[in-house]
């Protein structure tokens, strides 16, 4: 067959002849396999007539042939199909159809085990091939095949990953990877399961929906947990106060859209300080003042009723520098007049005087309130006032309820007399 090309650039035409009757010859092929003609694809491959086609859009004949599923069609093709890849190909489709006897039987034929993808290997489901591949993990393995594996969920699989996990290199991570993403999830069962194959919740490891594999981005999946708010994912972790720093736990428990609070409850009542911070502050009050530092939330806007309820909790507002000031007011400006002032009101029970100062004297909030710079510092120092008055008021008794002082009886000894009565006598004293 002559070539295509020439000086001139032109095609011959013997050559689209030749092309024209490969793709009706190939298109017979498909037919047959199509409709399960096993004799006439024998006879066709007999004949050495072409059975691939490199730059057809069409399934390949040996696609369809483990589409339909017979055994018998794809063995006599795959016997002499002369692609590499495409041959490869239909080694995965068999194991997305969960057909392993089509596995076995196309990696006999020579496809390369590297072009199974491990999540379809873990959808076939099959123990045997599954053990094949973990002990050629050397050969095939990549940094997210066991990932990959977990993730899709095979429980007929679990017993033979745990065992074979260890021989994995950086196994942990790639467990670890699986365990953040069943966190994010929700998938309790799944987080149980794969600590029970060797994930460790204390090791860092890569979040697999924020797509980076840089070790800077890596996370535990113990503050992966505390970030999302999942505490049933912390109870199967069993956190305690000697394995876990819980106060620094405690500072990611506002990180996540559901489940803050029930979270920062759930690390107090393990024994975290509700003021954590090494200053004395409280990062639940930071959290609650700047919560644009949550994604979830459509604007920043500090709750003022959540401030409240921790606050009457002991919790203290101590801002660690000028970065922490500018976030607590960035939650404050959109609040409006009413809710600012019964911000600043709730939030002297909870910093210094000059805190507060310091924190609401911008003019961004002074314009909301209604104050020039004096107007603010004296409303603060009358607010202060008016707490203290409180306070003592409430320590002291009041003047009615003074402690009544009796007079103590003087102790002596009192001796029974004796005395003889008539009847008579006794009535008459009755």
């Amino acid at each position: 067959m002559e070539k295509p090309g020439s000086d001139s650039g032109a095609v011959s035409s013997d050559y689209l002849v030749r092309l024209t009757e490969t793709a009706d010859e190939i298109e017979n092929l498909r037919v047959a396999v199509r409709k399960g003609r096993l004799f006439d694809v024998q006879k066709y491959i007999a004949e050495g007539m072409p059975l691939y086609r490199e730059s057809s859009r069409k399934k390949q004949a040996l696609q369809m042939a483990v589409e339909t599923g017979f055994h018998s069609m794809v063995q006599i093709l795959a016997d002499v199909w002369p692609d590499q890849g495409s041959l490869g190909k239909a080694a995965e489709q068999a194991a997305w159809k969960r057909r392993p006897d089509l596995v076995w039987l196309l990696l006999e034929c020579g496809a390369d085990m590297r072009a199974v993808s491990f999540e379809a290997l873990a959808t076939c489901c099959d123990k045997d091939l599954t053990r094949h591949f973990l002990e050629h993990w050397t050969e095939i393995g990549t940094d997210r095949g066991l990932t990959e594996i977990v993730l899709a969920m095979p429980h007929p699989l679990t017993g033979l990953i745990k065992e074979y996990a260890a021989r994995i290199p950086n196994y942990q991570i790639q467990l670890g990877a699986a365990l953040n993403q069943f966190i994010e999830d929700g998938h309790p069962r799944w987080i149980a399961l794969t600590m029970w194959m060797g994930a460790d919740p204390r090791m860092p490891a890569p979040v697999p929906s924020w797509g980076t594999p840089d070790p800077e981005c890596f996370v535990a999946p113990v503050e992966y947990a505390v970030w999302r708010g999942n505490v049933d994912a912390l109870k199967l972790m069993k956190l305690s106060a000697e394995k876990d720093n819980l106060n620094v736990l405690l500072s990611g428990a506002f990180h996540g859209s559901e489940g803050s609070s029930q979270t920062a409850e759930f690390l107090i009542e393990l024994g975290a300080s509700i003021n954590n911070k090494p200053n004395g502050g409280s990062s639940v009050i930071d959290s609650i003042l700047s919560p644009w530092c949550t994604p979830y939330r459509s604007e920043p806007r500090a709750d003022t009723w959540a401030l409240e309820r921790w606050i009457d909790r002991g919790a203290r507002f101590v801002p660690d520098d000028s970065q922490a000031y500018r976030r607590a007011r960035e939650g404050l400006r959109n609040l409006d007049a009413h809710d600012l002032r019964s911000a600043m009101k709730v939030l002297t029970r909870a910093t210094e005087q000059d805190t507060l100062v310091k924190l609401f004297d911008t003019p961004k909030l002074r314009g909301i309130l209604g104050f020039t710079s004096s107007q603010l510092k004296d409303h603060i120092r009358s607010t202060y006032r008016r707490a203290e008055e409180r306070i003592r008021t409430e320590t002291e008794p009041p003047g009615w309820a003074t402690q009544t002082v009796f007079e103590q009886v003087k102790p002596r000894i009192v001796v029974a007399r004796c005395t003889s009565l008539s009847r008579i006598e006794l009535y008459n004293a009755l």
